[in-house]
């Protein structure tokens, strides 16, 4: 005959709370790893970003970047801490501060992250030349397989 063994709610909450923490930090290294592969190929793919002239014609379309936008976007790059928003767990690979170029409309220099749309959207005087998305779907499913990984070898140490 089964027995039952009663335990206490305040033990089984921080029973809870405990795999809860430990469920947490193994999505942080996950999510981490998977990250960083995407944040390495989109380095690889700014470095390989046209390089242009720093100033353009009157009119002129131009393809790519300068050399110091290109610096910028690498030097502004970066992974955000982890969020858990309801119980959905997320970082995000973006771009802030400014470059060195001040002018009278951007005194502090030109925002990295409003850069980074110019290349990857298009303006008028700049031809559109996506580096973000591509990044994305080089390396998603190679991220994916890592961050399974990274996962089962936690779950295989924790217990």
């Amino acid at each position: 005959m089964a027995t039952c063994k009663p335990i206490s709610v305040d033990n089984f909450i921080k029973d809870i709370d405990a795999r809860s923490k430990a469920f947490e930090t193994m999505a942080g290294k996950a999510l981490y790893v998977g990250a960083g592969i995407i944040a390495d190929k989109l380095r690889e793919n700014i470095q390989n970003l046209p390089e242009r002239p720093p100033t353009l014609k009157n009119g002129e379309v131009s393809r790519g970047v300068t050399k110091y936008q290109k610096q910028a976007l690498l030097d502004g790059m970066g992974i955000s801490k982890m969020q858990n928003s309801d119980g959905t767990y997320d970082i995000k690979i973006g771009f802030e501060g400014y470059d060195d170029e001040r002018t009278k409309s951007y005194p502090k220099g030109h925002p990295i992250s409003m850069i980074a749309r110019s290349v990857e959207s298009g303006t008028s005087w700049l031809q559109k030349t996506p580096f973000i998305r591509p990044a994305y779907n080089q390396a998603h499913a190679e991220a994916e397989e890592a961050m399974k990984k990274e996962i089962q070898e936690q779950w295989q140490t924790a217990e």
